[in-house]
């Protein structure tokens, strides 16, 4: 998730990219809600532990990956970085983590995700994302959660942990050798 499905669709989004903003902005022209093509608002980080503990459920699971991508979508990058586990966490810096989002961007940047097709196993749950609207025809990624004292964490895959380097300039170096941002 590091930077959603951007590895296979960044080239395909650069000529695609006209079409869609064509698309929204007919789309605020007649009976349509903008809220679905829109950027959302800036969401708030989540709250401390003495929040009520998010349900372990599949409509959970969605329901929290669809906060993480809301917060991506707005390049909320340290708000984000509170939803990765632990354990991720351990082996990436927050300022290495935000900091590379903040100086790479892709064609994807800003752009609406939707969540769905969750899979429950235990305290794992699988989901899909997709961008939303028009552009969700391009593809999808799975992408993992771990229920995790009482809240769903995203769990990066280990590609995506790999990419990420000791510091930001090294971290935005690899992303921009393999044309997964500008």
């Amino acid at each position: 998730m590091n930077r959603p499905i951007r590895s296979n669709l960044t080239a395909v989004l650069a000529g695609v990219l006209a079409a869609l903003v064509a698309a929204f902005l007919l789309a605020g022209c007649g009976s349509h809600p903008a809220a679905s093509t829109t950027t959302p608002a800036r969401p708030a980080a989540p709250a401390a532990s003495a929040s009520p503990a998010e349900p372990d459920t599949a409509a959970g699971a969605v329901a929290a990956a669809q906060r993480i991508f809301e917060l991506y979508a707005a390049q909320q990058w340290s708000a984000v970085y509170t939803y990765v586990t632990p354990s991720a966490r351990s082996q990436v810096s927050e300022t290495v983590f935000a900091g590379a989002h903040e100086q790479c961007t892709t064609n994807t940047t800003g752009l609406s995700y939707t969540t769905s097709d969750p899979v429950l196993t235990g305290t794992t749950a699988v989901v899909t994302e997709s961008l939303a609207g028009v552009a969700g025809a391009l593809g999808s990624e799975a992408v993992t959660l771990d229920y995790v004292s009482g809240q769903w964490l995203w769990q990066p895959s280990p590609t995506d942990l790999a990419e990420y380097r000791s510091t930001v300039a090294a971290t935005v170096a690899v992303w921009k050798a393999a044309g997964q941002c500008s």
